[in-house]
Order: structure tokens, then sequence, then C-alpha cells
């Protein structure tokens, strides 16, 4: 079967759209290089920065407690 207007086939054979959101990170190693990455693609205007400050946070209220800190440090470094 083809795929429909604004759609792709990939290799595995399943089809996905062209609005496909990515991936969410699910693991702390990947919630911190989502955050680090958008520091770093950031400009340096305030809205840009407080985008990822607030990327930090939602990802924050989702990792277990005893890594809170850790990750509040690691991301905390990458903000500046």
């Amino acid at each position: 079967m083809l795929p429909s207007c604004g759609e792709t086939t990939s290799e595995s054979g399943t089809t996905e759209t062209e609005n496909s959101q990515p991936k969410k990170p699910e693991t702390f190693d990947e919630k911190v290089k989502d955050v680090c990455d958008c520091f770093e693609n950031a400009d340096s205007d305030t809205k840009s920065r407080l985008k990822c400050f607030k990327l930090q946070d939602e990802h924050h209220a989702t990792i277990k407690e005893e890594k809170k800190q850790e990750f509040l440090q690691t991301t905390n470094e990458c903000a500046d």
C-alpha cells in the first residue's frame, strides 16, 4: 500500500506522517541531553533560554526523587 499525502514509509515499512512528534526522552541521560541541547542551540535572548528552563522544569518533574538534585546540577552547568 502506498503512503497517503503527507506520509512517508520508513525502511521497516511503517508509515509516518511528516508532522510526527520526535520521540520524547525517557531516560535520565536522554532528559539531560534534551535540556543541554536546548541551551546549546538557544539564542542568547531571554525568550529562547526561558523555553529551555521550562523544558528543564518539565523533565525535573518526571525524574525520581533521588536523581533530581543530580539532574539540576548537570543541566544547570549547560545553562552557563
